[in-house]
């Protein structure tokens, strides 16, 4: 004789799991879900701002000639791994974008800048 109450069982098991899978999708913002992924699968560390609150281009830079010791300090790190440049997100403003080849590299460049901004500037952080 077939258990039918096992085959429920599992059913049920399923049914929930599905239907919090759901739920999850519908709450959180494709956006958020990218986020998450970028963030916990693949290393990245990404800014999610408004285009206000980014600063200029001019100021980015101006920030970056201030303390070029420090971004000298990041490149060489892993000589060749790291690479630092300047994205234009919006029309006249832009953020930092630090690329490197590891994802061990990510906490000594964390530790390097020091907060969530270079200097007030934002950046992203890339596993290439």
């Amino acid at each position: 004789m077939v258990n039918y109450y096992r085959y429920l069982r599992r059913f049920k098991w399923i049914a929930s799991f599905s239907l919090l899978g759901l739920i999850l999708v519908l709450v959180l913002s494709p956006n958020r879900l990218w986020m998450f992924y970028n963030q916990w699968f693949l290393g990245n560390k990404l800014v999610n701002l408004d285009c206000e609150q980014l600063p200029t281009v001019e100021e980015v830079y101006y920030v970056l000639e201030s303390n070029g010791e420090t971004l000298v300090q990041l490149e060489s790190l892993k000589p060749g791994d790291i690479r630092v440049d300047v994205e234009e997100k919006c029309p006249g403003r832009s953020l930092l974008v630090i690329n490197y080849t590891n994802r061990s590299y990510r906490e000594e460049i964390e530790a390097l800048v020091g907060g969530e901004t270079f200097d007030g500037v934002p950046y992203e952080l890339y596993n290439r």
